[in-house]
């Protein structure tokens, strides 16, 4: 028996360096491990000590805590171009964990990949009843990739949570989609009261209803009211209470604080501050914004109760709104697709040239792509055609050089006052991997749209 829970409601992005480790395996040895393959060819886990061993150069060296002595890895590019995998290691001698209730699992992992899927499998009953839980799995045209590396820590107490039989597996199934590698697999105490500050959050409420966040404060052309706000998690194991979020602004010109009663174990919320704030009141390039969380408990470690971020005001006619962190690739297996970003024009009519795109250097080499940008229909729920500018040939040279491109309306376009555009991007398709944008997890839900080719606009999840 298999349960499925998808990752994205039991990541946590987080590891306390004072969390007591029960149980840990270095992966330098095969025999602790047992493996069932079906793949065609046999291609399998391996352990190595070669830091270049990733099949691709972001990658390499590989950055694991204990490298050195060996890390698993699978090689899908290494199957072919016809290769199918299924490829599972689970651990040998179950795991004890009888006296811990609240644990998490927790691993270093590097990969990158367009079709495969990679999960965890925990058991707490020796391998009666297994629970996966999906680290990715392609299912938004969104390439997985890490950082080099990235510690992924999952909430298994549910599963495993006092039981003296446990099993842990890596499952791999794809075929010739890059690679995965595992390194320094740890099980932890949770702590019992740990508050999270997730994200600061600032922007404005858009015409949709739905907080979009800056990425600078453009200005004279923004919403005049700026909101902050503190996104925070309760990571422990108890409830907290008495939840209270400090914000301040260029070291005591704005000062403000919100609070909740109590937040559940495992709970997410978002506390805005009341506190009202326009462009003009911040300075003109660089703005420090401190926000600090505190609660009725004591908390063992406290270095995620805080975080400071750097707000730039910004009078340049370029920046409005864009994804700030390029950690992942956007495409439609070589068909056509349009990918764009609301945007929301406020207190003047302001002319808009083009877009800025970032890509990878997994583009086809000379495939055609475009920008195109739509008015938003609020009422009847339809994109309505503005402009397209004209057709850009990409070359994998440019994708080597940093991959950034302008692209250029046929005309300057005036945004109308209170409306919303999408400014999107688009190609033909009809190569083997097309345009791949690089992207970012940190678009508001319902804020990004792909249209398929199909007639079809999804919104981002």
């Amino acid at each position: 028996m298999k349960i499925i829970l998808p990752l994205l409601f039991t990541f946590i992005s987080y590891l306390s360096f004072q969390a007591q480790v029960v149980w840990s395996n270095e992966c330098d040895n095969s025999s602790d491990w047992t493996f069932s393959n079906t793949s065609v060819p046999n291609l399998d886990w391996q352990i190595t000590t070669s830091v270049n061993a990733a099949p691709l150069s972001a990658y390499q060296p590989l950055g694991f805590t204990t490298v050195g002595n060996g890390f698993f890895i699978i090689d899908s590019d290494a199957a072919g171009a016809s290769a199918t995998q299924n490829a599972r290691m689970e651990i040998a001698t179950p795991i004890d964990l009888s006296t811990n209730d609240n644990i998490l699992l927790s691993f270093e992992n590097a990969a990158q990949s367009f079709t495969d899927k990679r999960t965890v499998e925990v058991s707490g009953d020796n391998g009666v009843t297994w629970t996966e839980f999906v680290v990715s799995s392609d299912t938004n045209h969104i390439l997985y990739a890490t950082e080099n590396p990235s510690t992924f820590t999952i909430d298994i107490s549910a599963v495993a949570g006092g039981q003296s039989q446990v099993l842990i597996a890596f499952v791999y199934e794809g075929g010739n989609d890059h690679f995965w590698a595992i390194d320094d697999i740890k099980i932890y105490k949770k702590e019992a009261n740990d508050l999270q500050l997730d994200q600061i959050y600032f922007g404005s409420m858009g015409n949709l209803g739905i907080p979009i966040s800056y990425y600078t404060i453009r200005y004279n052309n923004e919403n005049n009211v700026i909101k902050f706000g503190a996104i925070i998690s309760n990571k422990g194991s108890n409830i907290l209470s008495g939840i209270q979020a400090f914000l301040n602004i260029n070291s005591g010109n704005f000062l403000d604080s919100a609070s909740i009663a109590s937040l559940q174990v495992g709970g997410v919320d978002t506390l805005y501050f009341d506190i009202q704030i326009s462009d003009f009141d911040l300075n003109i390039g660089t703005n420090t914004c401190v926000v600090s969380l505190e609660c009725d408990s004591i908390e063992f470690d406290e270095m995620n109760n805080a975080d400071t971020i750097q707000i730039n005001r910004n009078t340049s006619d370029e920046i409005w709104r864009i994804n700030e962190v390029n950690d992942q690739l956007i495409y439609n297996y070589g068909n056509e697709y349009e990918v764009g970003l609301l945007y929301d024009n406020y207190l003047q009519p302001y002319e808009a040239n083009g877009i800025i795109v970032r890509f990878s250097d997994l583009t086809e080499d000379y495939c055609l792509i475009f920008p195109k940008l739509y008015e938003y229909d609020l009422i009847n729920n339809e994109f309505i055609f503005v402009q397209q500018g004209p057709d850009y040939n990409v070359s994998n040279l440019q994708a080597m050089n940093g991959g950034v491109i302008s692209l250029l309306y046929d005309s300057p376009v005036l945004l109308d006052t209170n409306k919303t555009y999408l400014a999107a991007l688009g190609t033909y398709g009809n190569f083997n991997n097309d345009f791949v944008l690089k992207g970012s997890d940190k678009a508001e839900g319902n804020t990004a749209f792909m249209y398929n080719g199909n007639n079809d606009w999804e919104w981002s999840p």
